[in-house]
C-alpha cells in the first residue's frame, strides 16, 4: 500500500493516519465506499425505522479533510406510503445550525426502497480545521407513512448520544408540522433521538 503524506497545512494528519491505520486494521471506512463521511457502517445495523412526518431528523457526520459535498446518502428498507409532493427533502446543517445544502424534493425517489443518493442542488464546500467539523444530515418526511429508514436500535440509555450536549447531538429532531428544511436550526433547541438513522456525505 503506497502512504501519501500530506502537506502540512492542508489534509489533517489524524484523518490520513486514521485511514491508513483503518484500512491496515481491514477496517471497512466510508472512503472503501466512495463516500468522505457517514454516521456508522451500515453493514452493522440491524433495522429500520419510520421517523414522525413533519419532524426533522438530525444524524451528526464527522468529517475530518477539506471536501466538497454534492450528495447526501441514506437508504430506506420499506417505501414510505402516499407521501406529500413538494415537503420530503434531505438538507446538510452546519454545527451552527446554518443549512449549507438541500435536495430537491424527494418524494418520488422514497416512494421506493432502496440506497439513495440525493444530489444537493449546489455543491458545497466544506473546509475543517485540523480537527475537523461536524455537520447534520437532515431527513425531512410528509405523508401518510414516512419510509422506514435504516437505523440503530432504540437507545433506552441514550448511549447513541454518549459525549453529547443536545447542541451537539450525535442524534435529535427538530421542530414540528414542518414541510421543508428550514434555513436555519437553533442546536440549543434540539432534542435527542434515541435512534440514530444512518445518513453519509459524498
Amino acid at each position: 500500500m503506497v502512504v501519501t503524506i500530506p502537506t502540512i497545512g492542508q489534509t489533517p494528519w489524524g484523518a490520513t493516519l486514521n485511514a491508513v491505520l483503518g484500512q491496515a486494521l481491514g477496517e471497512i471506512i466510508a472512503d472503501d465506499r466512495g463516500l468522505i463521511a457517514w454516521s456508522f457502517d451500515p453493514q452493522l445495523q440491524p433495522g429500520a425505522g419510520n421517523p414522525t412526518t413533519g419532524v426533522l431528523n438530525l444524524t451528526r457526520v464527522q468529517i475530518r479533510r477539506p471536501a466538497t459535498i454534492t450528495n447526501l446518502v441514506t437508504s430506506i428498507a420499506v417505501a414510505g406510503v402516499t407521501l406529500t409532493a413538494g415537503q420530503n427533502f434531505a438538507a446538510l446543517y452546519d454545527s451552527a445550525g446554518n443549512r449549507v445544502g438541500v435536495t430537491a424534493d424527494q418524494t418520488a425517489a422514497w416512494g421506493s426502497a432502496g440506497n439513495k443518493t440525493m444530489a444537493l442542488t449546489a455543491p458545497y464546500a466544506a473546509s475543517v480545521g485540523p480537527t475537523g467539523a461536524f455537520f447534520w444530515v437532515a431527513l425531512l418526511s410528509n405523508g401518510t407513512t414516512a419510509p422506514q429508514f435504516l437505523r440503530t436500535p432504540t437507545s433506552t440509555s441514550g448511549a447513541n448520544n454518549l459525549g453529547a450536549t443536545v447542541s451537539t447531538a450525535f442524534s435529535g429532531t427538530f421542530g414540528a408540522a414542518q414541510t421543508t428544511a428550514p434555513a436555519t436550526i437553533t442546536p440549543g433547541t434540539i432534542a435527542f433521538n434515541a435512534v440514530t438513522y444512518f445518513a453519509a456525505v459524498s
